[in-house]
């Protein structure tokens, strides 16, 4: 239950501050004249289209300039944070946004955004889909009362929870009794008919808790963090978790989910145009095998004979078939799929004798191995493996979804497993870098074939998500090179798509 957990210390109080003049809780509010510029300012933004208003409002959060749920209206308070932040970057303050302020903020704020990497999920039960930061290697756990993601570095966890019967004034008043009785300090609180907040600290961690009515209960969110993770910025990621949630439960606009630049762009065309791709990589293309039908690999997650492959391998199929070594293919249908991520799970008639593991994290450096099968029409029993080395834990201009490998795959590799030494899949490769381009944690040396993954952290969550069947994996003894070429051919398939 929530009211056993620890709740933080120290969350940041001049964000907290800056929160409370935003939204002008108890104090007295002075009638001011608007600033110079103020009405050029509040026309234009008002002509942007609503979601580049929003978005230009989530953007300023994760800057650090915003700490207020995304409104789509103007405000002196806007006005303020605007002019703040050209102040600060060398630029004009006239508090006019336009597509070349809107791109300048959003790529302040991709580092953040990525590292974060919102997903949107809806709570089991009760529906509601809020933005959980899925970026930082979350796995999800499900219980009766919803959903809890925690860090495997121990950094972050959170609860989506549906508390049937609960009373939210019940819940507000035994949360603050709580923070008070553990000796932690509220930063703030706020009470109102449908919803409460509660920010606090305590022993080093810190907490938001957002609960919301949802009769006959409350949905409870509540996010905890260290205090020392002080990069991660988690007060600002709660701001956007908090938005979101709020928007779910009223119905009220709110942004679409952020996105990197070399992604799809939440921004409008105009102002998605005014910030340029990466061109760091390429998604690797399924094989061209003819007739309108490409290829590429899969594994098995379970007994049952699902598969997980790329997402973009499975689009728009009219039919799938995936095949398991000289046996004839089988039908494919698609259970799930997570374009942002890549990643896809396809339901087969197949039993699998063996299964990959998904280990959930992996160390830079560490020698990891892609099946070299020619993926179609039928994995080679001959195949073997390619072996390399882990060079970065994010991809392309810090894309935190990412591993970047040394270990070279086929045209045809894209959807196959990424094995550790100890036969565990740690993640599926995904796309080709461009070498000179490419973000390497080597002492000056660029691999001349460096290639991306998704980590298995997302595999596992994605998998969590959509309630497949899966084994985790740890990192044990090393097996032989034999028996990790047989583990791998045992639960690689190939994928075809027409």
């Amino acid at each position: 239950m929530w009211f056993t957990l620890i709740f933080p210390r120290g969350c940041r109080m001049r964000w907290l501050a800056a929160m409370v003049l935003l939204l002008g809780w108890s104090l007295p509010v002075l009638a001011l004249s608007p600033p110079p510029g103020y009405a050029d300012a509040q026309r234009a933004f008002d002509q942007l289209p609503l979601n580049d208003r929003l978005t230009f409002n989530v953007a300023l959060t994760a800057a650090g300039y915003w700490p207020a749920i995304a409104d789509a209206d103007f405000s002196r308070k806007l006005f303020d944070a605007t002019t703040q932040y050209q102040a600060d970057n060398g630029l004009p303050p006239t508090g006019l946004v336009d597509k070349e302020l809107l791109a300048k903020v959003y790529r302040s704020a991709s580092p953040l955004l990525e590292t974060w990497g919102f997903r949107l999920i809806a709570h089991p039960t009760r529906g509601h889909p809020i933005w959980v930061p899925m970026g930082l290697g979350l796995l999800a756990e499900r219980d009766q009362n919803g959903l809890t993601w925690r860090d495997p570095l121990k950094r972050v966890w959170l609860t989506y929870d549906y508390l049937r019967d609960a009373n939210l004034a019940a819940a507000y008043n035994s949360v603050v009794a709580k923070v008070i009785a553990d000796g932690g300090q509220i930063a703030f609180k706020i009470l109102k008919d449908d919803f409460f907040i509660v920010s606090s600290s305590t022993n080093g961690l810190d907490s938001y808790i957002r609960c919301q009515a949802d009769r006959p209960g409350v949905l409870w969110l509540s996010l905890f963090w260290l205090h020392n993770a002080s990069d991660l910025h988690m007060e600002r990621a709660a701001t956007l978790m908090s938005g979101s949630f709020a928007s779910a439960m009223s119905g009220v606009p709110f942004a679409d989910i952020p996105s990197s630049p070399q992604r799809s762009s939440p921004l409008s065309p105009d102002m998605a145009a005014a910030v340029p791709p990466d061109p760091a990589a390429a998604p690797l293309a399924p094989e061209q095998t003819g007739k309108g039908e490409t290829s590429g690999m899969g594994f098995f997650v379970n007994a049952g004979g699902d598969v997980v492959t790329n997402a973009r391998l499975v689009e728009n199929c009219a039919h799938i078939a995936v095949a398991k070594d000289q046996i004839a293919a089988a039908d494919g249908s698609l259970v799930a799929r997570d374009a942002a991520n890549d990643l896809a799970v396809l339901k087969t008639a197949f039993k699998p004798e063996r299964v990959a593991r998904i280990r959930a994290s992996v160390r830079l450096g560490e020698t990891v191995e892609a099946p070299g099968l020619a993926p179609a029409p039928s994995l080679s029993s001959s195949g073997g493996l390619t072996d390399g080395n882990v060079v970065a834990l994010a991809g392309a201009s810090g894309d935190t979804r990412y591993l970047q490998v040394s270990t070279p795959v086929q045209p045809g590799g894209s959807g196959g497993a990424l094995f550790d030494q100890s036969g565990n899949v740690v993640g599926v490769v995904s796309a080709k870098g461009r070498a000179p381009n490419m973000i390497v944690a080597t002492a000056g040396d660029i691999p001349q074939d460096v290639n991306l993954a998704i980590k298995g952290s997302l595999v596992a969550s994605f998998l969590e998500s959509n309630r497949i069947d899966f084994t985790e994996g740890a990192a044990s003894h090393e097996v032989s090179s034999p028996d990790l070429a047989e583990q791998a051919r045992a639960v690689s398939v190939s994928v075809s798509c027409r």
